[in-house]
């Protein structure tokens, strides 16, 4: 009989050298240091097995056993019982309406309590410090959409940020929320415009990050190879992502129609938006580096349609067709710009704004910038960069950059 055979799991036991050789017919796990370096090995079975392995460990004069306690493995001790969280509930009818105050504290010991230690500090902690002065002291039924309007005007005065701002506007819009639910009631804080949501560090730095055309001219002669040369005016006159940059494959480019087909960021088959746009190559140098660069592809073995035009991974093989990191497109450019001192003046994405302001100077309309950069909404462009003239197109900016 196998020592395999038989195998259960209801308790585990660890023998001795001298249980085995005195006939230990209970189930077992053991090790055994050997000539190779030592092994767990996990075994069950009867007296049988034990007489087999005792006619095997005769043979392993150094072997030993080592003697571990008995150990139940399917008798895991009971999970305890856990109580659910208490429930927000509104006071009697009966009762006076709480404080704004007294119902924040209700909703922080039941709602809160289903959500992380990290959120619930935060949200205390904004709590305590712009809300709780204001508007603890106030009846439920007083706080309406004026007050809270006066309050953010105040808060907004005192240098509190838009961050902030809005914050501390939704842990009031929520508390109420809680309490209108109950009563059945309409929540009036809900009428209050949420302030405007704080602008990223790239709508912050969109128009501050962009550079002029001779500028772009010296960016442009710092490339050291093609695909250098290439990827900077992807970025600028072209208008993509850097995403869209690392998902472009030969078969999005078509040098005989000028057009360049976005439609995946990376691996990812969808762009930012959802939305597949195609680019007009404004620019003949941006066609001239691209015939250079699948030049070179093709030299290179990559003649396929699916081949990304900037290949990633640590082969070079055609068979291994890997997109090139966003991180690393984002290297690249920064050392270029670097090379003539504007890595602290510009960025990457700003390269992206600096072709949108260049085309917008040279009499683009807003609208057409808006489609050249895959924007939702042309409001989107609006709130980057300002000034439209109304044109009938792209192509006639050739000379927009320089």
């Amino acid at each position: 009989m196998s020592l395999a055979n038989g195998l259960r799991h209801d308790h585990t036991v660890t023998c001795t050298a001298s249980g085995i050789m005195n006939g230990c017919n209970c189930p077992f796990s053991f090790w055994a240091p050997r000539a190779t370096p030592r092994r767990r090995v996990r075994v069950a079975g009867t007296e049988r097995d034990a007489l087999t392995l005792r006619q095997h460990m005769q043979h392993e004069a150094s072997s030993t056993i080592h003697m571990v306690s008995y150990t139940p493995t399917n008798h895991a001790a009971p999970t305890p019982a856990v109580s659910p969280p208490p429930t927000l509930q509104a006071p009697a009818p009966t009762s006076h309406t709480p404080t704004f105050g007294e119902w924040a504290q209700r909703v922080m010991e039941t709602v809160w309590l289903n959500h992380s230690a990290t959120t619930r500090q935060t949200r205390t902690s904004c709590y305590r410090v712009h809300v709780e002065p204001h508007l603890a002291h106030l009846d439920l039924a007083d706080v309406n959409a004026t007050v809270v309007e006066h309050w953010l005007a105040d808060l907004k005065r005192s240098g509190v940020s838009q961050h902030m701002l809005r914050h501390a506007y939704d842990l009031v819009r929520t508390i109420t929320k809680h309490w209108y639910e109950q009563v059945g009631q309409p929540n009036p804080v809900a009428s209050v415009k949420r302030p405007a949501n704080p602008p990223t560090s790239t709508q912050h730095r969109a128009k501050d990050c962009t550079i002029t055309a001779a500028q772009y001219q010296q960016v442009i002669g710092a490339c050291r190879t093609t695909a250098e040369e290439l990827m900077i005016r992807v970025a600028t006159e072209a208008g993509l992502r850097i995403g869209e940059i690392a998902g472009l494959q030969r078969r999005d480019v078509n040098l005989d129609a000028k057009t360049i087909t976005v439609k995946r960021q990376g691996n990812r088959n969808t762009t930012k938006t959802g939305q597949v746009r195609i680019i007009t190559m404004v620019n003949d140098d941006l066609v001239t580096a691209f015939t250079q660069h699948l030049t070179d592809m093709d030299a290179s073995g990559f003649t396929m349609l699916d081949s990304y035009v900037w290949r990633g991974g640590h082969s070079y093989e055609p068979s291994e067709n890997k997109p090139y990191e966003r991180q690393g497109i984002y290297r690249i450019i920064k050392r270029v710009l670097a090379r003539v001192g504007l890595d602290k003046v510009t960025r990457p994405h700003g390269l992206r704004a600096t072709g949108a302001k260049l085309l917008i100077e040279a009499g683009a309309s807003m609208e057409l910038v808006s489609q050249h950069l895959g924007h939702a909404t042309m409001r989107t462009t609006e709130e980057y960069y300002v000034g439209t003239v109304k044109t009938s197109g792209l192509a006639r900016f050739d000379g927009a950059f320089g």
